[in-house]
């Protein structure tokens, strides 16, 4: 009840609101506090793609879509990186997949296999998974988020995230032209300055 709680997005913090919890404040999500100012448009596209999917919020229609979209934009190499346990078996039975094999390298379901891609291969990433995309951002690489719930969504709108609906192509393919569709992230830094305060106290 003395100090001031965090949360990531203001949905949650004015559901907490609604059930009488006041002290807290939106600092977003700590992942991004780095990223102020940062441009979120397509730049200077790389040849290569790294991207992901979401096992467990499975869509085999629009996820068909996607890689073979993404095999439209990359001429080069595409990495697909499993993040959770379901994702290897889940794109080994997608149609496009099963048709197109050759074109995709599966890595290791490793972080530091992921960040050496991110940093040794010239890649751009699209893909479900949030702190992925975060964490590319984070890299100083082109990443396009695709929101499957409503946590990136809920983060894209207070703070700018490179966000959009997985069914969304249009702006996909927008993005990949690099056409400009997103403004700089802009993180609440006065909210995390507050929270952090009080711990010097």
């Amino acid at each position: 009840n003395n100090f001031m709680h965090s949360v990531r997005d203001e949905y949650t913090l004015n559901k907490l609101k609604d059930i009488g919890i006041e002290n807290v404040v939106n600092t977003s999500c700590p992942t991004t506090w780095e990223l102020n100012s940062q441009q979120t448009n397509r730049v200077n596209g790389a040849a290569n793609c790294l991207f992901t999917i979401t096992d467990y919020m499975k869509d085999a229609k629009n996820d068909d879509l996607l890689l073979q979209t993404i095999c439209d934009f990359f001429n080069e190499r595409i990495y697909f990186f499993p993040q959770g346990n379901g994702d290897s078996e889940y794109i080994k039975s997608l149609d496009f997949f099963k048709k197109n094999k050759t074109k995709f390298t599966i890595l290791n379901r490793t972080i530091s296999e992921f960040e050496d891609c991110i940093s040794n291969s010239n890649v751009d990433y699209i893909g479900t998974r949030l702190h992925a995309g975060i964490n590319v951002l984070q890299l100083k690489k082109n990443a396009l988020i695709l929101a499957v719930d409503n946590r990136a969504t809920e983060m894209a709108k207070d703070i700018n995230l490179p966000v959009i609906d997985r069914r969304d192509f249009d702006s996909m393919r927008k993005w990949l032209k690099q056409e400009k569709i997103f403004k700089d992230i802009k993180i609440p830094t006065d909210n995390i300055k507050l929270w952090k305060e009080q711990f010097k106290k």
